[in-house]
């Protein structure tokens, strides 16, 4: 894989022929220099690309920022840009310009659905997120995960909303990132996704009856917020310890997430709801108000400080 990246040089579009070359599926991996699943599973099917149903165009985004030392570590290049926060049609930055033209390869294809492979730095089970309605892309998402997201949230400027103008497609987190079974899974449903002669009939990669969540927002650290986990972390805002564990798990009204110094740390983007009506940041203590579903809660504070701390969802009945 690295001897490969070192070849690759930077980001790398590439098309496969399959069954069916009046369709194309899309898949993209690696916009996060620091989640390999998608990495991996992508050079997978470069070696095996067997029995591919549509056409194929893969990409693999920041592949400089997975090279630096340590491996799999950086999510982006020092001073650089979220490579999946580029997408918009005037990002002025060298990876805006990357983005530009990989939309520029794909404009003249029949585009039928797509996939955006990452990892979580936390413990999370596999789970898809949609910005379009859930009933539609849950068939997809199913290739890889029985939990579908959805998030119909504000222009962030992502790969995922280029995506949806042309097409169905989701973002799948795959695991934890450099957990081996996260890239098995990544490669196993890319396979079933690509290899399905309908997208609407997918084989089931998970068992047991959909999940659907809706959520209602991103719980960021303000800026200004030093940021630690554990009682003893001696920064302004501490949340408490291994606090991934609660993902997907439905915490009740007053349950402890932190303890904090000073002003109220934490703030709602994303969603219609203020903080307030989720949060109770009094007294030097954050508690639930309501019951709600953590998503993506990280323990590490580069990436809390640098995308967010967890997206607030709640459950829907399907």
């Amino acid at each position: 894989m690295e001897t490969f990246l070192r070849w690759l040089g930077g980001p790398a579009l590439f098309h496969l022929r399959g069954r069916d070359s009046s369709r194309v599926r899309f898949v993209s991996g690696g916009l996060h220099g620091n989640e390999p699943s998608g990495f991996h599973a992508v050079h997978a099917l470069l070696r095996d690309p067997s029995d591919l149903a549509t056409d194929t165009v893969l990409l693999l985004g920041n592949v400089q920022a997975a090279l630096l030392e340590p491996r799999f570590s950086n999510r982006v290049l020092p001073g650089g840009q979220d490579m999946n926060r580029v997408w918009g049609d005037d990002d002025p930055t060298p990876l805006g310009a990357v983005a530009r033209q990989v939309l520029e390869e794909l404009a003249p294809l029949e585009i039928e659905a797509g996939a955006d492979l990452h990892n979580n730095t936390g413990y999370n089970p596999v789970y898809a997120i949609s910005i379009c309605d859930g009933a539609v892309r849950r068939p997809l998402a199913r290739a890889w995960t029985r939990k579908l997201v959805l998030y119909p949230g504000t222009y962030m400027g992502t790969l995922l909303e280029q995506i949806e103008a042309r097409a169905p497609g989701v973002v799948v987190e795959c695991g934890q990132a450099g957990d081996p079974e996260a890239d098995r899974v990544a490669e196993a449903g890319l396979r079933r996704f690509l290899t399905a002669e309908d997208v609407e009939q997918i084989e089931t990669g998970e068992p047991g009856p959909p999940q659907t969540f809706r959520s209602l927002g991103r719980v960021v650290v303000r800026p200004e917020v030093s940021l630690g986990f554990g009682s003893e972390a001696g920064t302004a805002l501490r949340v408490i310890h291994a606090i991934d564990r609660w993902n997907f798990v439905e915490l009740p009204p007053g349950t402890l997430l932190g303890r904090f110094d000073g002003e109220p740390p934490l703030v709602l983007e994303g969603g219609r709801l203020d903080v307030g009506a989720i949060l109770a940041q009094e007294g030097g203590e954050i508690r639930t108000l309501r019951p709600i579903v953590p998503v993506m809660l990280t323990t590490n504070p580069e990436v809390a400080k640098l995308d967010c701390l967890f997206y607030v969802s709640e459950r829907l009945e399907v």
